[in-house]
């Protein structure tokens, strides 16, 4: 975290502070900026959080949806600091410049959820738009829906993943399913973690497995 924050500091010119691991999240939207010599030569550069199941990705983000946008969030209502994708040039890159508060989120020890919508996901579940909530700070998705607004940029909401502890969940040969019928790109364990007691670390994940409102299993037992 020291090495980061020494060069977040040097890159944006002013002491920024990270004192521990999840306020990383706020920064999310900067790696292409402050990580630029890391994907010179791609096109495109993504985010994504640990506690995350994949699918198959290249199923939902196509070569036509990446000619297309420049951001791609994977939910309708916020951009997902989960995952989203960005395309690798200055606009996106630099586009967290654009929020008023960038210097006091990044400077402040304070957790903002900049990444996303300042913890305004209810209202934003609701049918709110972001403009009409009182938020403490300018997060990122008022910058990018601005930005969109003013055609800066090309953005994607799409309500691609799954989250909660719905159960029914299946993960077979590389996709996630629910009830056997709706495909995601990701399933995020932000809610089952907080549940899930796994009794051990499997040594080998199988190809097919399936997931309840409190435990992932296989063939009937528990796999972890």
């Amino acid at each position: 975290m020291n090495e980061i924050g020494d060069l977040a500091s040097k890159k944006l010119g002013f002491k920024v502070n990270i004192d521990f691991p999840y306020k990383l999240c706020d920064f999310k939207p900067a790696y292409g900026f402050l990580f630029s010599d890391y994907i010179k030569g791609y096109d495109f550069w993504g985010q994504s959080d640990i506690d995350i199941i994949y699918g198959n990705i290249r199923g939902f983000i196509t070569d036509e949806l990446l000619g297309k946008f420049d951001f791609i969030s994977v939910r309708h209502d916020y951009t997902t600091g989960c995952f989203a994708i960005y395309r690798n040039c200055y606009v996106m890159n630099s586009l967290f410049k654009k929020s008023a508060d960038f210097i006091k989120v990044f400077s402040e020890p304070k957790h903002y959820c900049f990444d996303e919508c300042n913890f305004m996901h209810d209202s934003l579940t609701e049918g709110k738009s972001i403009f009409e909530i009182e938020t403490e700070i300018e997060s990122f998705t008022h910058v990018v829906l601005k930005a969109v607004r003013e055609a800066e940029i090309n953005a994607h909401f799409d309500f691609l993943l799954m989250e909660g502890i719905p159960g029914k969940i299946k993960f077979e040969q590389g996709k996630i399913f629910y009830d056997n019928k709706l495909e995601a790109i990701l399933y995020h364990l932000y809610w089952l973690k907080r549940v899930y007691q796994p009794r051990n670390v499997p040594k080998v994940i199988p190809d097919e497995y399936k997931i309840s409102p409190s435990r992932i299993y296989f063939r009937n037992k528990q796999i972890a």
